[in-house]
């Protein structure tokens, strides 16, 4: 009987000192104060705001600039292939009046550009081009007598005196030089100028495209 009560108080001894070893639970961990939207701001754009106050504003801007995020390039491969998925051919009419507001010239060239939503990399950073290939006959159409003259048609109301074709063919570099070639016509409101005179363009064609451009979110 003593041995079984001295065992019990041995055993409750030893659950106390468990007990008393055991660690002290953690008090509630304090929250971290939430941050001032307005000084977040005011951290961000410290240096534009140091700029605008010492009147700087060249300044200012460059650090705006350099805020933005810079827009991922795009290396892409040009061929005749893939040409036209990137350029398109756009027209560019000029005219040229007399003093009395008549149409006298009409030119209208044909610019190969890059497409709407394409953008070219930084060309200081980036060194890009395209060589492009083009052939065509320049038809030129002479009238001896003045005539009324289709602008949009290019065509005369008479039969032309003469007529003769320049063949012509040239690689140019884009965007350095931008691949054009255009027609014009004149209208002699002026009798004095004895004619009329038409110049097309036919049977162009595109020999060969070879290049790489960089360009900005594509």
């Amino acid at each position: 009987m003593k041995r079984t009560v001295a065992c019990m108080l041995l055993l409750s001894l030893c659950l106390g000192l468990c007990a008393c070893g055991a660690a002290a639970p953690d008090p509630t961990p304090t929250p971290e104060p939430t941050p001032n939207p307005a000084e977040l701001l005011c951290e961000k754009y410290a240096p534009v705001i140091d700029a605008l106050e010492a009147g700087d504003y060249d300044g200012a801007i460059a650090a705006v600039t350099a805020m933005k995020p810079v827009p991922p390039v795009t290396e892409v491969q040009i061929t005749l292939d893939n040409l036209w998925d990137y350029f398109e051919i756009r027209e560019v009419p000029i005219e040229q009046t007399d003093a009395h507001g008549n149409l006298v010239y009409l030119w209208i060239d044909y610019l190969l550009t890059l497409k709407d939503g394409y953008e070219l990399a930084d060309l200081t950073k980036y060194q890009t081009g395209v060589a492009v290939a083009y052939e065509y006959d320049g038809v030129s159409y002479e009238y001896d007598t003045p005539c009324e003259i289709d602008f949009e048609a290019f065509t005369c109301s008479r039969a032309p005196s003469s007529t003769s074709i320049m063949h012509h063919s040239e690689t140019v570099h884009y965007p350095d030089s931008y691949l054009h070639y255009s027609k014009i016509a004149n209208n002699p409101v002026d009798q004095s100028n004895g004619g009329a005179y038409i110049f097309v363009f036919e049977n162009l064609e595109f020999l060969s495209a070879d290049g790489t451009l960089y360009l900005i979110g594509k």
